[in-house]
């Protein structure tokens, strides 16, 4: 077969791909993720459902397809770093990195984070990633050790591989929910940075009532 017929089929595939996933988007976000069915998103796109079940195996993995890519490259991203280095500066540079990378194709992501915010089975779903993520990721920075890394570091990985993660997740949904109109590469540097700075100060507490008069 000529190599520009192979090339000219992927990219119809890959169009079809993204138009089922532009309608399932649509949808979701007018009528809610769970009362969208996948007919109505094949039907949307003028495919049968079976033409849907080649590129999804379900309407959440339109969501979470893209979620092993992310992993690794977030884990590639990590291998590079210095060996030497502390974990939360490495956890910066890789999640900064990661976060150029989602934005590549804004309009999509901030649909998604909005879709995903709005419905608890896929927020949950999401935290679950996120906890098999920080394992992994935990892992990593215990392997870059010259020396066994015992109960309390790899307890020092987690917490602050939590935290940074934790830190990129609020930069994105403060991201979608004003509209991206920063770039999210800068929403997460600002997020990670007062993370690193342990947030400045804590909030003074609030005065105590004046006592009412007698």
């Amino acid at each position: 077969m000529a190599e520009g017929t192979v090339g000219l089929r992927e990219r119809k595939k890959a169009m079809t791909r993204l138009a089922l996933e532009d309608a399932a988007l649509e949808l979701f976000t007018r009528k809610g993720f769970d009362h969208t069915t996948v007919d109505e998103i094949a039907e949307a796109c003028d495919v049968s459902r079976r033409t849907f079940f080649r590129y999804f195996a379900s309407k959440e993995e339109i969501f979470s397809g893209d979620a092993e890519v992310h992993d690794t490259e977030m884990f590639e991203l990590i291998a590079a770093r210095p060996a030497d280095e502390p974990a939360l500066a490495s956890l910066r540079a890789t999640l900064i990195a990661l976060a150029a990378d989602l934005e590549s194709d804004r309009s999509r992501m901030v649909a998604k984070v909005r879709i995903i915010n709005d419905t608890p089975s896929l927020r949950s779903t999401g935290l679950e990633h996120e906890q098999r993520t920080i394992d992994l990721v935990v892992e990593a920075l215990a392997r870059r050790s010259a020396v066994p890394v015992g109960d309390e570091d790899r307890f020092r990985l987690r917490l602050v591989t939590q935290a940074a993660i934790g830190a990129l997740r609020a930069a994105i949904d403060r991201w979608a929910a004003n509209g991206a109109e920063q770039d999210l590469g800068d929403v997460a540097v600002e997020a990670l940075d007062a993370l690193a700075a342990g947030f400045g100060r804590t909030p003074e507490p609030a005065p105590a009532p004046a006592p009412e008069p007698a």
